[in-house]
C-alpha cells in the first residue's frame, strides 16, 4: 500500500489503515481529506476516482472488485489485490488462511474509540442499542488508542496488514486515529526488533467483544 515516492516510513510488516468510504461522493471525500492521518488510504466507488485523482493526487486510493480490494497506483493503474474478509476476529482469519488463490488478506471492522476504556464501550453499548448488527459488533474495534492499536497486532500476527475501517464519518474517529492511534502503529523500530506498544492508559489483557477468541 506505501509504494508511491511521497510514501512515509513504513517498515516491514507495517499495518495500513484503509478508511471504507463507498457510497460517498467525491466531494464528500474531498471534504474530509485534511482529517485523514498522512498515509491514509480510502476505500471508494469507481465514480469518485477522477475528481479525488485530480483534487488529492498523493491519496491512496482502493476500489472493491467483488470479494477483493485493488489499489490503485498514482496513475490509476492496478497493482495489488487483497481478498476481503469483513468482521472476523484474527483466529477466524487465520482459520482461512490460504484459501483466496494466493491474494493477500484484508479484514474489514468499525472502531469505536475513547479515550478510557469505559468512554469506549458507553459509545459501543450505544451504537448496539441503536441497531448495530451483531456482527459488526462482535468483532469491532472498541477502546482507547493503545488497546485499539494491541488488537490490530493480533491481526498483524495473523499475516494481516490492511484493515478497512468501516465506522461511517458521522462517527469515524479521524482526529483520535490521526493524533493517538497512528504513532502506535508507526514507530520505528530498534535494531533488529519491532516497535514495541507503550504500555500506557489501559493495560489490562483486551477481551473480544461477543465472540471468544
Amino acid at each position: 500500500m506505501y509504494i508511491a515516492p511521497f510514501d512515509h516510513y513504513a517498515p516491514p510488516g507495517a499495518l495500513h489503515l484503509i478508511w471504507s468510504l463507498t457510497g460517498r461522493s467525491a466531494d464528500d471525500i474531498l471534504a474530509l481529506v485534511s482529517q485523514f492521518h498522512q498515509g491514509a488510504a480510502v476505500l471508494v466507488d469507481p465514480e469518485a476516482l477522477p475528481a479525488l485523482r485530480a483534487a488529492a493526487p498523493k491519496l491512496r486510493i482502493f476500489l472493491r472488485d467483488g470479494d477483493s480490494i485493488v489499489r490503485l497506483s498514482a496513475e490509476g493503474r492496478a497493482m495489488d489485490r487483497f481478498h476481503l474478509s469483513a468482521n472476523k476476529l484474527p483466529s477466524q482469519m487465520a482459520a482461512t488462511r490460504g484459501q483466496t488463490s494466493g491474494e493477500q488478506e484484508a479484514v474489514a471492522l468499525d472502531i469505536v474509540m475513547g479515550e478510557t476504556t469505559d468512554e469506549a464501550w458507553e459509545r459501543m453499548e450505544a451504537l448496539t442499542e441503536a441497531g448495530l448488527p451483531a456482527g459488526v459488533a462482535a468483532s469491532a474495534l472498541v477502546g482507547t488508542p493503545t488497546e485499539v492499536a494491541r488488537r490490530l497486532e493480533d491481526y498483524r500476527m495473523e499475516h494481516v496488514r490492511h484493515i478497512v475501517l468501516t465506522a461511517p464519518p458521522e462517527r469515524a474517529p479521524y482526529e483520535m486515529v490521526r493524533r493517538d492511534l497512528v504513532p502506535l502503529l508507526t514507530r520505528r523500530p530498534t535494531a533488529g526488533s519491532p516497535a514495541p506498544l507503550p504500555d500506557r492508559v489501559e493495560t489490562d489483557a483486551i477481551t473480544w467483544h461477543g465472540v471468544a477468541l
